[in-house]
Parts: C-alpha cells; structure tokens; sequence
C-alpha cells in the first residue's frame, strides 16, 4: 500500500545507517554442468547479499528489501548475530532465502538438502554432522549449530495458527561459508551479511529491472497506474498460474521484457491474492487489452474461476486461498484483498464488454458469490461495548478477528474501514437499514479516531538507509522550520487502533515480535529509540494515512439523504 503522507525538506535530523560494501574473496567457476572451485568466471555469476538478524522475522537482500523468513508465519531467529566464526550460533530459517537467490532448498522430515553452485549441503536436525557433496563431515557444527525444527505454534505471536506448523532452523554462518559466502558482521544493525556468489542455471532468476517512474513496473500493475501495453498484457498472460491465479514478482520487475516467464527461476510460486496480485492482474488484462484479445479473455475466465472457486467458508477471500498456511489462510481486507475482488466480480458482472467472461463462468455462480462476500463484510464489523465501530484487517474463518504478521496485530483497521464503508455506498442504497447502520458507524467512528492537530511528514534524509525518515508534526514543532506541510490544514489517522479502558488509541506495532506496542512511530526530538518503531520498518510499513477519510463524512451525508 502507498503511504499518503506529506513531503518536506526540512533537513537532515538523523545520523542513519551506512551499509559499506564488503569484499569478495569466494573462489568458484562455472563449467557446463556445475561449479569447481579454483578458478572463477564473473561473465556468468551475480553476487547477491543478505543480512539475517536474531529475534526478527525478516531477513534483507541486495538493495535492503525486506523479506519476510518464512512466507506463512512469523519465524524469528534466535542466537547472536555478531559471532559469526567457526561456531557461529545465530540460526534462522533458510528456506526462502535460497529460494529468492536461486538456490534448490529441500526438506525430507529431518533432513535438509541444498544445491547452489554445483554444490550440495545435507544438514540433519539432532545432528552435528553434514554431508558435503557426498562426503561425511563427522562433527562439523558445534554444539549451538545443531539444526533444529520449531513448532511456530508454541510462539504467542503466531497466534492465528490453528494446526502444529514446524520450521527449520539452520546455522547461518556455517551454511553461507559451505557456499563460499564471504560472511561479515554488521555491527550498525546488529547483524550477520553475507555476499553469496550466484552462477547462474535455470533455477536462477534472471529478471530485468527497472527504475521507479520508468516503463511498466510490476508494482505498478498492483497500484492500477501502469499504461497500456502490449508487451505487459502478454507477460501477465504468460505467468499466469494453471489455476488461474498469479504469484509475486520483485516490484521492480520490468513487465515489459522479453521472455518475463522463463527468467522467473525460483520466484515461481503458488497462486496467491497478496498484495492484491491476482486481483490486479486482472484488473490489468481489462484495463490495457483489447476485447477481440483471445488470449486475455481466456486469462480472465481463468482468473475469475480461481476467485470464485477459492472463496472461503467465512464468504471473505484468504491471502493465499490455494495454500492457506500460517497467516496466508486468514480471511483479509488487508490490502483491500476482499473488497477488490468483489469490485473485480462485480465488474465483470455488469460490464457488457465481459459478458463472455461472465457468461463462460456462470453469472448464478458471480451472484452467489458477491453475496456471500457482502453477508461477511456486514457481519464483521467489530463491536466494543455494544456499539459498531470499523473492521479488522485480518480474520479467522470462524469469523473473528485475529493477527498477521508481526506489525499487523489484531486491532480496528481505519484504512480498511475506510475502504469498506466506501464500498459499502458505492454498491448500495441508503435504503438497505442493515448497510446504512453498517456504514454510518463506521463513518462515525473514522471521523472520531482522526488525530486532528498532526500531520504524518516525509522528511528527505540521504545519510539514512532508505533515504529519508517520516515524522508525526504539529503546528509549532521545536526544532522545525520548515513548516509548509500545515498550510492546507493538519489531521491524519492512524493505520489501525486498539481499544482499551473505553477509548480508541492508536497501535504502534514493530516487526520485532518484542515490540507489539510501541508508544510512537517517531519522534521529531527524540533522544531515544527504545519507545519508536524501528527505522526499517516505519519507513516501509505504513502507520499513517493523512488524506484517508476527508470527505467521507460528507459522502455519507449525502448517500445517506439518497442524492
């Protein structure tokens, strides 16, 4: 999701985190079927990085995107990151990180197998000896590298887990030097980095990029902002999943490239409907091709049968409804996930231009499903002390609310809100009591949450990671001159809220499991951190939105009088 909030050259504040780049010392060459080492040749290898940290659910690669450790649930690591020798004992799990690099990762019951490079690594929990390109390596891990299998669902932070879901935890350190891996320790963070070196096969992804506000973008396709092209509409059609649905690519995927299907590697994924993907893709076939397009219509038959065959019990939509695991079997409007594909339903039930589409998967089946969305959506809405107020962003399929990951604890969501009475109005009268009680408290309830005398503000910061910090300010903030961000007026809300002691107040979570409600997200003159969301994840998950609701009250109004 964008996050809408101001821009302001107020200058430099912060001191911020410098990433120096390490040197690479790996010795390996490519030969036709597999690496050997002694000699090497750069024409076919990348060299990507990673830094995996203790007690966090994410690790960071090349140009630090985070990535979430295990894609269903949060799986934090354990063990100091700054030992990182012989005996190294941070261990994390592995998994996805090889899978974002190109390596093949496979598990078998205790044992792990993993070939990059034209070598193979087997690792076995309870056990200190390996297995390296078929020969036994007799305790090679010390006593704290020993791999071990977690049942994520002891953590009380995994609370959405229903079912016993166990992760591997291997010796990070040890692993990444079996690949000759030049392995540091960043101190600014806290951190194990690694510099992996990649030769290139078929399992490697090879995808071009492109700069943001350049041609079309995958994330670009997310937002509903990228033009026409042909190109594009072919590629989606052509990493279009057998089931009808799409996987993930990295944002700044090229779309317009020549042969995007094959150069995905093992970015290939299941189907899911994160970040609104399926849905936007979709979207994007209606949107930038024509309707004489057979191989676009036959993609959006495909699509549209995947949503309506995956919708859950509950009557909302899953993150990833074909592999509903950990988190990813939630029932979500996180993203809007829920509301959009029932717009995308809608739309295709009443657009003439995709009377084939709904024609080819049944208009009865569109109906039914539309209906069973909007029963969920209106029986949802979270109640505190007898009275209705907005929506969670996350549910279990008994119909409650529950958490995600680790920032997205269970709490009201007001850009969900938002977005749900809106949708509510777009598609009903005011004549339908049962809507218009659902709408006009959730209306009521935005405009009584709203934080009226703060703006949230970006703040350009090249001496800090990302390039920039973001600060709740007032009118008059000591410290600041440049305060243009006031001059339209001040007022924004808060992403989500918790309710407590008979009031609403607005949840600050951090991607640390540890820090599940932090006092602010910044603080324009503090002298600490210790009570702040971290600078990685405030600048990339969003706390505020400053334009969410204007207007909606006077929307209602005038819904709500039939006009």
């Amino acid at each position: 999701m964008k996050k809408n909030v101001k821009k302001a050259a107020v200058g430099i504040l912060l001191a911020g985190t410098v990433f120096a780049a390490a040197g690479f010392t790996a010795i390996a060459s490519k030969q036709p079927a597999s690496v050997v080492r002694g000699s090497y040749d750069f024409s076919d290898m990348t060299v990507r990085r990673v830094w995996f940290n203790a007690s966090d659910p994410v690790f960071m690669i090349d140009d630090y995107d985070r990535v979430w450790s295990d894609q269903n649930v949060n799986a934090v690591g354990f063990g100091d990151p700054k030992e990182n020798g012989a005996d190294g004992s941070l261990m994390v799990p592995m998994k996805e990180m090889f899978r974002q690099i190109g390596g093949d990762y496979r598990e078998d019951g205790d044992k792990v197998t993993i070939a990059l490079n034209g070598d193979t690594l087997e690792l076995t929990v309870g056990s200190r000896n390996v297995v390296f390109n078929g020969e036994v390596l007799t305790d090679a891990l010390g006593e704290n590298q020993i791999p071990v299998r977690v049942n994520q669902r002891d953590n009380d932070y995994n609370t959405f887990l229903t079912e016993d879901y166990y992760v591997m935890y291997l010796p990070a350190a040890y692993v990444l030097r079996m690949f000759q891996a030049d392995v540091y320790t960043d101190s600014n963070v806290e951190s194990l980095y690694a510099a992996v070196p990649i030769f290139h096969t078929e399992l490697v992804p090879s995808l071009e990029t492109a700069a943001e506000g350049y041609g079309i973008r995958f994330d670009d396709i997310l937002e509903g902002t990228a033009d026409k092209s042909y190109l594009a509409v072919q590629n989606v059609i052509s990493i279009q999943n057998e089931d009808g649905g799409f996987a993930l690519l990295p944002d700044n995927t090229d779309m317009e490239q020549t042969g995007l299907a094959s150069r995905r590697g093992s970015l290939i994924g299941a189907s899911t409907l994160e970040e609104g993907v399926t849905t936007a893709m979709l979207n994007y076939l209606i949107q930038a091709s024509d309707a004489s397009d057979t191989g676009a219509r036959t993609a959006l038959t495909k699509g549209i049968s995947y949503l309506l065959s995956h919708q859950s019990t509950a009557g909302g939509w899953q993150m990833s409804p074909s592999d509903p695991r950990g988190f990813r079997g939630n029932v979500v409007f996180t993203d809007h996930i829920t509301t959009d594909v029932l717009r995308l339903l809608r739309k295709v039930n009443t657009d003439g231009a995709l009377a084939s589409v709904a024609d080819a998967v049944g208009r009865e089946n569109l109906d039914a499903a539309i209906a069973r969305g909007d029963a969920f959506i209106l029986a949802s809405q979270l109640t505190f002390d007898g009275r209705r107020t907005g929506w969670a962003s996350q549910y279990k399929l008994d119909g409650t609310a529950t958490m995600g990951r680790t920032y997205e604890r269970e709490s009201v969501s007001a850009v969900e809100t938002a977005d749900i009475a809106r949708y509510l109005m777009d598609y009903y009268g005011s004549g339908s009591a049962e809507v218009k009680a659902a709408a006009e408290a959730a209306v009521q309830w935005l405009a009584e949450v709203k934080i009226p005398d703060k703006e949230a503000v970006v703040i350009e910061d090249l001496t800090m990671q990302n390039g920039f910090d973001i600060f709740l300010l007032g009118r008059d903030e000591a410290g600041v001159v440049d305060t243009s961000y006031a001059e339209d007026g001040l007022g924004t809300w808060a992403a989500n809220y918790q309710y407590a002691n008979g009031a609403f107040i607005p949840l600050y979570s951090d991607v640390d499991p540890a820090r599940p409600n932090q006092k602010e997200v910044n603080n324009w003159n503090a002298a600490s951190a210790d009570n702040l969301i971290w600078y990685a994840t405030r600048t990339t998950v969003t706390y505020y939105d400053n334009d969410l609701a204007d207007g909606l009250t006077e929307a209602y109004q005038t819904w709500a009088n039939g006009q």
